[in-house]
């Protein structure tokens, strides 16, 4: 069976691939470019001095490198100075000679860098907000989720309200698949080394660092006839991909 999931991009996305490639874990497919983390200091304004003479205090020019604590500006007075310094490690960016600003790029956002998907498929179309991916595997929706992407095999434990006795060694590298935990089973699971939780009843999330899906009844049982396969959980897309090996 082909399904098709349906990956949401943005204008900081650079897509690597074009429609009709095959794809595998091996291929880059796309690259999120970082964000400038950008800060406004308005000098002019501490300074109370008219913007366009801004260039004359400043002690560090477009393009230099800051350390926290540097200088980037100085007014010197008769019987006081005042100084504007930088708040960490940053780089000059501009100066608006307009507002007195001076724009510092601080360090960057984390996230930038080649991604590979965790599944064999092939691209199926391309569009400004989105990329879509055809792969072989079954599709089942969820309630709701929480949590990054993951790809393991799937853990079937049986009972409700499983407890910590319960959990063992066999679900390492596992998403675990139970009826419903006790909250402090989640614990166990993280420290043991699962990888991901679905539940037809998940507790509190709030403490809960798995990423994890909520299922129906009805979704969970058709799962059972999985178990041990490879499967991709999409807990932002509320999706599971149950995937052809």
């Amino acid at each position: 069976m082909k399904v098709t999931v349906q990956l949401p991009i943005d204008e900081k996305t650079r897509i690597l691939v074009d429609t009709g490639d095959r794809i595998d874990p091996s291929i880059p497919v796309f690259e999120k470019r970082d964000e400038e983390n950008l800060q406004s200091i308005p000098v002019a304004k501490i300074f109370k001095i008219n913007p366009v003479f801004l260039p004359k205090f400043l002690k560090k020019g477009i393009g230099e490198k800051l350390s926290e604590g540097d200088i980037i500006a100085e007014k010197k007075g008769l019987f006081s100075s005042y100084q504007v310094k930088s708040p960490g490690g940053a780089m000059l960016k501009e100066i608006d000679l307009k507002t007195g600003d001076v724009v510092l790029i601080r360090n960057k956002v984390a996230g930038g860098g080649k991604v590979c998907l965790p599944v064999t498929g092939k691209v199926k179309a391309i569009t400004k907000t989105c990329l879509e991916i055809e792969v072989d595997g079954e599709m089942f929706q969820s309630k709701r989720g929480k949590g990054a992407d993951v790809t393991a095999k799937l853990h079937h434990i049986s009972g409700e309200n499983v407890g910590i006795l319960s959990i063992d060694s066999d679900s390492n590298g596992k998403i675990v698949m139970c009826i419903s935990l006790l909250p402090e089973s989640s614990t166990k699971l993280e420290a043991i080394g699962a990888v991901g939780l679905i539940a037809q009843h998940v507790p509190d999330d709030k403490e809960l660092e798995l990423p994890f899906l909520e299922v129906e009844k009805e979704v969970y049982n058709r799962l059972l006839h999985h178990t041990s396969r490879h499967v991709w959980l999409r807990p932002e897309s509320r999706e599971i991909i149950v995937l052809n090996e």
